[in-house]
């Protein structure tokens, strides 16, 4: 990757106008690499140069570049939240929900599935600054716009299932957060309706996520004075 990157650096500085775009996705992608790692600074620099050439772009041409722009905000906001920086995070979080707002009027069928997506991660900044309520507000569009887009498009249903299950679980760690337990619980037994399946049919990829799901379901039943059939050990079993 890092042999593409100095490669897409060489070719932009001499023929910017071409290679310019390429440069700002292979940024955005690197970022994207960075994210699963420790390299905590070099993920935040890379993420940062990414949104900095796309604005130039997207100045340009807005219509061509804005996705890519709104793509590399959210990536961006990752780094910046690990940094404690939640406020900062938050900020791009709320311009890439501006920008596939925008865009998913004018072409819902290709961006409303962006726009959850963003909508979701802006909920997890809004609460990680403490704004709750905001946080629930960003959630449950993007559960109700996946909610939408499963129910309107079976053709291509399954591709949305593993956000939507996201999406739910999301929504119920808010409700926890407003200590709304029962809501929080039927949110949870929503998403098990989803996942428990998956995790059969493919307990490689899915095991852990149901496992996850499981022990959530716990603390909600706990929250509530209940107790649940499902051992600790299961759950351990799962991971």
């Amino acid at each position: 990757m890092r042999e593409s990157l100095a490669i897409c650096r060489e070719l932009a500085a001499g023929d910017p106008a071409t290679f310019e775009p390429n440069l700002a996705e292979t940024l955005r992608y690197l970022a994207g690499l960075l994210s699963q790692t420790a390299r905590s600074d070099e993920n935040l620099m890379v993420a940062q140069e990414a949104v900095a050439r796309f604005e130039r772009l997207s100045q340009v041409n807005p219509t061509t570049y804005e996705n890519g722009l709104a793509k590399s905000l959210i990536t961006l906001a990752y780094p910046l939240g690990k940094a404690n920086r939640r406020e900062e995070a938050l900020v791009a979080s709320q311009a890439a929900v501006e920008i596939y707002t925008r865009l998913a009027t004018t072409d819902p069928v290709a961006f409303e599935p962006n726009l959850a997506n963003a909508q979701l991660w802006l909920g997890r900044y809004y609460s990680a600054t403490g704004r709750h309520t905001e946080a629930l507000a960003a959630n449950e569009f993007g559960l109700a716009t996946y909610r939408r887009l499963v129910t309107e498009r079976p053709a291509v249903s399954s591709a949305f299932t593993m956000s939507y299950v996201g999406a739910i679980v999301e929504y119920g760690m808010c409700l926890s957060h407003a200590g709304r337990w029962e809501e929080a619980l039927a949110a949870t037994d929503e998403a098990l309706t989803y996942l428990q399946p998956l995790a059969a049919a493919n307990p490689r990829v899915h095991a852990r996520d149901l496992a996850r799901l499981l022990t959530k379901r716990a603390v909600q039943l706990s929250s509530l004075g209940r107790t649940t059939r499902q051992s600790p050990r299961e759950a351990i079993r799962l991971r």
